[in-house]
């Protein structure tokens, strides 16, 4: 416990993993991994009520724009090369 409460790097790292709230950008992709059968359920209620409002602003071209967070030095080159083929 004292580790966690530490203003140190394993102190940070370990209030980041366990933040109930993490502070996402939007368009930035999520990793989900869930460990019960009442968190699936959880997540395929949430994706069901907000289902229709997605399509339908996917429909009309209300999309967000993605981000990159992934540093330059572990990006692979032709990642960077795809948006430029398929444009």
């Amino acid at each position: 416990m004292k580790d966690f409460a530490a203003d140190t790097l394993l102190g940070h790292e370990l209030r980041s993993l366990y933040n109930p709230a993490p502070q996402y950008r939007e368009g930035q992709i999520l990793s989900l991994s869930y460990h019960s059968i009442q968190d699936t359920r959880d997540l395929a209620g949430f994706i069901a009520s907000v289902l229709p409002q997605a399509i339908e602003w996917f429909v009309e071209g209300r999309v967000a724009n993605a981000i990159q967070t992934t540093p330059a030095h572990l990006r692979p080159k032709w990642l960077s090369t795809l948006g430029k083929l398929l444009s």
